[in-house]
């Protein structure tokens, strides 16, 4: 007999129940239906048992494909009119786990321009025109058909020669012409900690990290007043009020002094984030405890 077909059919990825939104009662009982077929061949080893594990394991993942793409159809098809969702969304789709964010948001950006200009590119691979492209695609379809008025409706299928997508600086612009910001900010890479009036008066707080997430940030000189009104103020209406031995700097030096490391950089930084620090002679005792110690009583 051909060992080939005594060979195990590939089940891996199949086995570990999958902790996601799609995963459907439906697609619990195909997968205990496939593993019911597993464990008949490994008893027979018969051809029979076989294709059976074999059919089952196709129904399987086909359905597992199908609820997935369904499920992420309808969060692109409700986060159209929120960029926010939309480019979460196209994150997860498009970003491998274990992977970290995306630390840009422009580079962030044309991956999600990308991702559309695909799935258009398939689109039109898939049907025929039949209809005015203004129909279609209403504000998307200008300059895209090279050669084709928009009172024309072409008799035969368009090539995919003569499909030209939008630069992705266009894209990016669409997806984010949706997003209303307050006065005094715009669309940029959010701060990820002392974003708010609230916590400039917060010391022992996270390291800043330089993950980029897109949305509506306070410009140069301002920040939200607070976490839930989305406010931006100058900095010195946040009425900051620092701890003993600390004062208000309107423009730190980044990093600060610790007892690890008592010599603050002279460097300018490229964005001021004013803060409490340490007085003359004080250091933090680390960047982990914000608590300023003299020089010289470091351990």
């Amino acid at each position: 007999m051909d060992m080939l077909a005594l060979a195990r059919i590939s089940v891996s990825g199949t086995r570990k129940k999958p902790n996601q939104p799609w995963y459907s009662q439906a697609l619990k009982i195909l997968q205990r239906r496939y593993r019911q077929k597993d464990r008949c061949w490994k008893l027979s080893l018969g051809e029979a048992e076989r294709v059976d594990l074999k059919l089952a394991l196709n129904s399987y993942k086909e359905a597992f494909r199908v609820a997935q793409s369904d499920y992420f159809t309808r969060k692109i098809s409700v986060a159209v009119n929120s960029s926010r969702e939309l480019f979460r969304t196209v994150n997860i789709l498009t970003t491998p786990l274990g992977t970290p964010k995306v630390e840009n948001s422009q580079d962030f950006c044309n991956k999600v321009a990308k991702f559309f200009e695909c799935k258009v590119l398939d689109i039109y691979s898939s049907f025929r025109l039949d209809k005015k492209p203004a129909n279609l695609f209403s504000g998307l379809t200008k300059n895209l058909y090279p050669g084709v008025t928009m009172n024309e409706v072409p008799d035969k299928p368009l090539l995919l020669s003569k499909f030209k997508m939008p630069s992705n600086e266009v894209l990016c612009k669409l997806l984010l012409e949706d997003v209303v910001c307050p006065a005094n900010s715009s669309v940029r890479c959010q701060r990820t900690c002392r974003a708010t009036c609230e916590e400039l008066n917060q010391i022992n707080i996270p390291v800043c990290t330089k993950i980029c997430t897109t949305g509506c940030e306070c410009n140069e000189g301002y920040i939200f007043k607070t976490s839930e009104k989305k406010e931006c103020v100058r900095y010195d209406q946040c009425q900051v009020k620092c701890p003993d031995l600390m004062h208000y700097e309107p423009c730190p030096p980044n990093p600060h002094a610790t007892c690890e490391k008592p010599e603050e950089t002279s460097s300018t930084p490229q964005r001021c984030d004013p803060w409490c620090v340490c007085n003359k002679g004080y250091v933090y005792r680390s960047n982990q405890d914000r608590t300023c110690v003299p020089k010289e009583k470091c351990p």
